[in-house]
């Protein structure tokens, strides 16, 4: 308690007359939550912070608005440390299906403004929490960074070039909503564009996301070089990929994109048995960590070549699962 006082006289924080308007609506305001049963649920807005009422789970529910209270005291917290003037509190109830997205704002206002962003995202069918997993697979904060960083350097005027990676901050895990396919990331101006306010989002369409996972058993370790190898055409072809195999030479092609369509345009071509492949554009042939090898029908590659020449970002969990992720081209 003593705690909070102290935290409360050095914030003094100032609420804004657009802070005070959405106190005074809070307490008639309800935002009607789409049942994940038969019971009626609510949000509903008190004193400018929203509080989940009505769900079926009271524990869940009870963890939700910790949560809530938790970001709020974590802005209250960053405010003190900026030797704040002001703290104005803004929200969004976004609803995505069963998929509930709090975005928080928090305007900071000291020697420098700021407006900071979390999300708390949930789904009342399954009384969990989102995470960014569940929607682009077990590769996505790796996926994301990448997008986002690309996204970055196309547009060097914008952003901060030397901006460490939003997603992997403990501080600010993926701040994230949904609608649909569409998952748009928020980003706060201060942190990626020094001198600029307010909050960007940027989208991806998670359709052009590919995951395929590749169980023990499914896939072969070669001992001697200590490499996983994996089925070339099985990885490849859920990726977007076509392949062609040329039984004269024992080769095959993998492609991606139509020819003179530069932008998107991949060709490999690799030989069983050799320990070389081929990019299309390229004089020279290139070395592989192992040979491709024919195994009951099917050739298997290093999993370093999804990797390295086919862009495909891959991990393995706790029970050695090997899991590909690639963001395809737009169709």
């Amino acid at each position: 308690m003593k705690a909070k006082k102290v935290l409360a006289a050095v914030l003094a924080i100032a609420l804004t007359t657009h802070f005070s308007e959405v106190m005074a609506d809070a307490y008639t305001l309800l935002l009607a939550i789409e049942p994940a049963s038969e019971a009626s649920q609510l949000l509903r807005i008190d004193g400018g912070m929203p509080q989940v009422r009505g769900l079926y789970n009271p524990l869940f529910e009870r963890a939700i608005n910790e949560r809530i209270s938790a970001t709020y005291l974590y802005f209250e917290v960053r405010a003190a440390a900026t030797d704040a003037i002001s703290l104005e509190y803004d929200f969004e109830h976004i609803i995505d299906g069963y998929n509930h997205y709090i975005i928080i704002y928090a305007s900071i206002a000291s020697t420098v403004e700021s407006t900071e962003v979390a999300v708390i995202g949930f789904n009342t069918a399954q009384q969990d929490f989102l995470n960014l997993e569940a929607f682009l697979g077990p590769n996505a904060i790796t996926l994301a960074e990448g997008y986002i960083t690309a996204h970055m350097r196309a547009n060097p005027g914008l952003f901060n070039s030397e901006f460490r990676g939003l997603l992997a901050s403990p501080e600010a895990p993926a701040r994230f909503y949904t609608q649909g396919e569409r998952v748009f990331f928020l980003f706060n101006q201060s942190e990626i564009a020094p001198g600029r306010l307010g909050v960007t989002r940027l989208e991806l369409d998670s359709s052009r996301v590919a995951n395929v996972s590749f169980a023990p058993g499914s896939y072969i370790t070669m001992t001697e070089f200590n490499v996983k190898m994996l089925p070339l055409r099985t990885a490849a072809e859920a990726l977007g990929f076509a392949l062609e195999w040329d039984d004269a030479t024992s080769s095959i092609s993998i492609t991606r994109g139509l020819p003179n369509s530069s932008a998107s345009r991949l060709s490999v071509r690799l030989w069983l048995e050799q320990n070389s492949y081929e990019i299309e554009g390229l004089a020279a042939p290139l070395e592989l960590e192992a040979a491709p090898t024919l195994i009951n029908g099917s050739a298997y590659v290093p999993i370093s070549f999804f990797e390295t020449v086919l862009g495909a970002i891959y991990s393995t969990d706790e029970y050695d699962t090997i899991t590909l992720t690639l963001l395809t081209s737009r169709s």
